[in-house]
């Protein structure tokens, strides 16, 4: 973020120490937090700033503060506060301070955050800013009355901050390091020179990955050695005899693992054997030209950062974390952490009870499928027919079904599968605009799938056709030929999720997607329609 283009950039000129700046919303001042009676807004986005004394906060398009807090003086006081639906997100905090002619307590700013970590984030520098002050103020006094006094009844404990910013330090790691975990990132910035950590992390190794040294060595070298090793020893035991050339041919094997190492596509990362399929030995992505393996690449980014933004690059890994992290606790979320259950709720969708997917969900296409391809709708009466039932079914008015059914032969899509199938990009257009997405599939073998339980599938932020946010997962099944997708949390058309599921026929050369709308409330009927897509010819 530039300085000179934000709210930051004249406290930054004018010498002041930035601790942490990002963007809330915030509830209006005096009689502006009732403008929502009135039609107006209670609650605008504001950009913030915190230095080591005070809070600013500027408009968005602006960089002159507009108001300024002094934590200090004022004797502010930071707490998170429960939220209502008048709230624009549930992760609110307010700042009381005391008034200097009442000497009562009052609210003087409400801000709301985008995710809990943003909130965690601001309310561990506020504490910090109030800590560190509060510390200097009971020592000073302490001081003052010790002196005051002729005859010392006992000693007072002086205080002291080993370090600035110490909570603020600790949350700052867990959010870096955690973002492994949480494919959601926070959207601020923190300055490097005043969070600065005592410590590096850098020689540690990482407990997902299996990644690291130990005394020197690499652990992935550790673990396939002792796997020949028992190998050795259980073929020994078996044939009830021992060998002075096995063992010479294990040694040897030992010495080449420490100083050469096997191939490591052999070993899981840090935890299990994988076995050779067919999904390693699936063609290249020869229809991704090098310009649409970018956009693809971006749009992921985004999905998993949705602000934009990251504390930590974004790389493919992140995705198989998460994965893992699912396989790893397993179908059910009896073992997770309350946070955990919020992000990985299992969920089991109507298509689950069926004999054809039923614990055989996959995040890999089978080695000859490929949905890739530049396609035009198949129009005719009948699927007219059968459109128009389903935008009525939504809610939608007959003047607009009309219209929408007369244009809609002007629909085209553009499909790139990625990565054996695990990504999916869509680029659909139509006379109302384009619609751009990447879905991303998981399930076998990066989760494995149980018995009697619930499916825990990879979510990720998306926008619907029409702009809203929701979450999306995905999966392979029927033999890993058919793509299932599933669009969560809608609110418009009454509320309710978007089910879609594509697969190829007429040998590939139509592309069918299945489109069902189920509405949160159960008395109302499913939105059914079926696309076609004939897939263009090349010149």
């Amino acid at each position: 973020m530039s300085f000179s283009k934000r709210g930051g950039g004249k406290i930054a000129q004018e010498g002041k120490t930035i601790i942490i700046e990002g963007e809330a919303w915030k509830r209006r001042s005096g009689l502006g937090k009732y403008d929502q009676l009135l039609g107006g807004k209670s609650w605008e986005k504001r950009h913030l700033v915190l230095t080591a004394t005070q809070l600013y906060y500027t408009a968005l398009d602006d960089t002159e503060p507009r108001q300024v807090l002094n934590v200090l003086s004022e004797k502010a006081t930071v707490m998170s506060t429960y939220s209502d639906t008048s709230h624009p997100t549930p992760y609110c905090l307010s700042i009381r301070t005391i008034d200097s002619l009442s000497q009562t307590e009052t609210t003087k700013w409400k801000l709301c955050f985008e995710d809990r970590a943003t909130l965690g984030l601001w309310l561990v520098a506020l504490t910090d800013v109030v800590n560190e002050a509060s510390c200097k103020d009971y020592n000073a006094s302490i001081l003052s009355e010790e002196n005051n006094r002729s005859n010392h009844e006992g000693f007072h404990r002086l205080f002291e901050e080993k370090s600035k910013l110490l909570l603020l330090n600790q949350q700052r790691d867990e959010v870096i390091h955690g973002a492994d975990e949480n494919p959601l990132a926070c959207d601020l910035e923190i300055d490097a020179s005043v969070a600065q950590d005592d410590h590096s992390d850098t020689d540690k190794p990482d407990p997902v990955n299996g990644e690291g040294k130990v005394n020197g060595v690499e652990t992935d070298n550790i673990m396939q050695a002792f796997s020949v090793l028992a190998l050795a020893y259980a073929y020994e035991r078996l044939v009830e005899s021992s060998s002075v050339v096995l063992w010479k041919t294990v040694c040897c094997v030992l010495m080449y693992i420490f100083t050469v190492g096997l191939p490591t596509s052999l070993f899981a990362k840090g935890r299990r054997l994988l076995i050779a399929t067919d999904t390693d030995k699936q063609e290249p992505d020869s229809n991704t030209t090098p310009g649409e393996k970018d956009r693809i690449a971006e749009l992921i980014s985004k999905s998993i950062t949705p602000n934009g933004r990251t504390l930590v690059s974004v790389t493919s890994s992140r995705i198989e974390t998460e994965l893992r992290r699912s396989s790893f606790f397993g179908a059910t979320s009896e073992n997770l952490e309350p946070y955990q259950k919020n992000q990985l709720e299992p969920i089991r969708s109507p298509s689950s009870s069926s004999d054809t997917s039923r614990h055989k969900r996959w995040a890999v296409s089978a080695p000859h499928v490929d949905l890739s391809g530049d396609w035009t709708l198949i129009v005719n009466d009948d699927f007219k027919g059968e459109y128009d039932e389903y935008l009525r079914l939504l809610g939608i008015n007959a003047f607009i079904r009309r219209i929408a059914c007369s244009v809609i032969s002007k629909t085209t899509e553009v499909t790139r599968q990625t990565d054996s199938g695990r990504t999916l990009y869509i680029n659909g257009s139509n006379p109302k605009g384009n619609w751009e997405r990447v879905l991303i599939a998981s399930g076998r073998p990066d989760i494995c799938t149980h018995e009697e339980t619930d499916y825990v599938h990879l979510r990720l932020p998306i926008k619907t056709a029409d702009a809203e946010d929701v979450e999306a997962e995905a999966w392979w099944e029927d033999d890993r030929t058919k793509h299932r997708s599933w669009l969560i949390g809608g609110k418009k058309y009454g509320g309710g999720d978007f089910e879609s599921l594509r697969y190829l026929s007429e040998n590939g050369n139509v592309l069918v997607c299945e489109s069902t709308f189920h509405p949160s409330d159960a008395t109302k009927q499913k939105a059914q329609v079926t696309w076609r897509f004939r897939r263009d010819c090349a010149d």
